[in-house]
């Protein structure tokens, strides 16, 4: 077993495992990138919701204000 082991250092030390360390980092980050970009689509879906019911309420607001300036002009009239 010893001489396994120093046969697997005498190996990484030469760099012979360097490749795979690689792999695994660029499986690791590609990973996180595609969960990053889950978790940004899925924010922007909700700020998309989020502004539909805003720019409604904006609508309804704006209308309000219409109706309100239009129907003091008739009482000045």
């Amino acid at each position: 077993m010893i001489f396994g082991s120093n046969l697997r250092d005498l190996a990484d030390s030469l760099g012979a495992f360097e490749e795979n360390k690689w792999n695994r980092y660029g499986i690791m980050i590609h990973i996180f990138l595609k969960r990053i970009a889950m978790l940004l689509a899925l924010a922007g879906s909700l700020t998309l919701l989020a502004g539909c019911n805003t720019m409604e309420g904006l609508g309804q607001d704006t209308q309000e204000l219409g109706d309100s300036i239009e129907g003091e002009a008739q009482d000045h009239d």
